[in-house]
C-alpha cells in the first residue's frame, strides 16, 4: 500500500511503498472514540528530496482510505 509522506527538510509531499511499521501498539481509541494506530513508520528507501531516511507517527500520516477533496 502506497503512503502519502512529506519530506521535513523541504516540505515537498511525495508517495511510497518502502517503509516498515515499528513500534506497533496497536489502535488506540481517544476519550471521544476517534481511533489511530499507535505506532511509526519508517521509510526503508532514502527520501526522494533530500535523501534522509525519515521516521513519523502513524498517526501523523494523512489516512489512505480518506476521501480526497
Amino acid at each position: 500500500m502506497r503512503l502519502a509522506f512529506n519530506c521535513p527538510g523541504t516540505g515537498r509531499t511525495f508517495s511510497s511503498e518502502s517503509y516498515d511499521i515499528t513500534e506497533n501498539r496497536g489502535v488506540v481509541a481517544d476519550g471521544l472514540g476517534n481511533k489511530t494506530l499507535d505506532a511509526n513508520v519508517v521509510l526503508t528507501i532514502p527520501c526522494p528530496y533530500c535523501g534522509e531516511l525519515h521516521t513519523y507517527r502513524a498517526a501523523d500520516l494523512p489516512c489512505p482510505f480518506s476521501p480526497k477533496s
